[in-house]
């Protein structure tokens, strides 16, 4: 039950925040008073579409995995997330990266 609810939680921001950067192009996270830094706005919003060069595609996961998990996790840690969830929506990468043991145990 409790992962269950990190899942609920952790997806429910997600999706916001999809919806702000990549449907609504603004800030605010959708049906909240929060809103994003410049910084993160400009790291989210070049991972709603992913680019198809495989350099620049690489640079905006690291970006996004930066923006959420920091430097916390090895490097080892990026690759298996960015593999298994390279090709997948914004809210589907940010839910990996929040629910990152890593980023679980640091914050």
């Amino acid at each position: 039950l409790n992962m269950m609810l990190w899942y609920i939680g952790t997806n429910s921001l997600a999706q916001a925040v999809e919806t702000s950067v990549c449907v609504d192009r603004k800030p605010l996270i959708h049906g909240s008073f929060w809103s994003l830094t410049p910084h993160a706005f400009d790291v989210l919003s070049a991972a709603c579409t992913l680019p198809e060069d495989t350099a620049a595609r690489e640079q905006a996961l690291l970006n996004v995995w930066l923006l959420t998990v920091s430097y916390d996790a090895p490097k080892a840690e990026f690759d298996a997330w960015s593999a298994s969830l390279g090709g997948e929506p914004l809210a589907t990468l940010l839910t990996g990266a929040m629910l990152d043991p890593y980023f679980l145990l640091e914050h």
